[in-house]
């Protein structure tokens, strides 16, 4: 009776756990789609500024309709691979040299894993997602964290995949310093000043809390968010604190308490 019992007793309280493991799943999930149900995902107002002088550049490399087609014309076309992440459905980051300054991030159709316009709407959310960061800067007058300008280049009709019109996303050099710089800034060199700026966006639920990686210390002395990839989203503020060194530790806490 008693051993019943005890399998009772386990079985409620593996229902209770479950229940709520399931309801908070549910819970993020609803959080999710109001996030990207307030997204603006209009290209239109994204697109590069016609009056840009990279419009012209872009429009002479893109004459060919097989650029995008797949590694060998892409490189033909002068553009050099930066980065292939396979994690994000084989993205390609890349550089060329008729466009100094800039980067490009882009699928090549025979690298394609998702739906064509899957890919569209991720490039236009890093567009949208950049736009609200800048405006937390702008409103609070940032001084020591950027955003990169983003912009949506749509190619030529005919060449877009599957006739469908194609974007790719243009991003502005923030001209990084190498990774290790940057985690040893972020863990020792950080003032409580630019600690209250990283607060500022990332309570706003933009940006990365992975800082090293993805709002790296830059040239120009500031720190760049280069991660736009994700909607809005809640950070567990605190684990931050795993990046800095113990003296700035203490400061993100206080900072986080509202102090």
């Amino acid at each position: 009776m008693k051993s019943k019992l005890v399998i009772l007793l386990v079985i409620l309280v593996m229902q209770h756990f479950t229940f709520k493991t399931v309801h908070a799943a549910q819970t993020k999930a609803h959080k999710n789609k109001e996030n990207v149900a307030q997204e603006d995902l209009n290209p239109n107002h994204y697109f590069l500024p016609k009056n840009n002088h990279l419009r012209f550049i872009l429009n002479k490399i893109f004459l060919s309709p097989q650029v995008l087609k797949n590694k060998t014309t892409f490189h033909a076309a002068g553009f050099q691979t930066l980065f292939f992440r396979k994690q994000t459905n084989n993205l390609r980051i890349a550089k060329h040299p008729l466009a100094p300054g800039y980067l490009f991030k882009l699928y090549l159709e025979e690298e394609s894993v998702l739906p064509l316009q899957e890919e569209q709407v991720g490039l236009i959310r890093r567009a949208f997602i950049a736009s609200e960061i800048r405006k937390i800067v702008q409103q609070h007058n940032l001084r020591y964290i950027t955003v990169a300008d983003k912009w949506i280049y749509q190619l030529p009709q005919q060449l877009g995949r599957r006739a469908q019109t194609t974007y790719i996303l243009v991003v502005k050099d923030m001209q990084l310093v190498k990774r290790k710089k940057s985690a040893k800034m972020w863990r020792d060199k950080v003032t409580q000043a630019q600690l209250r700026e990283l607060h500022h966006i990332l309570g706003a639920g933009y940006a990365s809390q992975s800082i090293v990686r993805n709002i790296p210390y830059t040239k120009s002395k500031k720190f760049a968010c280069i991660d736009t990839e994700y909607p809005k989203q809640k950070f567990p503020l605190e684990k931050l604190k795993r990046h800095f060194s113990r003296k700035n530790k203490k400061k993100w806490k206080k900072i986080c308490n509202g102090k």
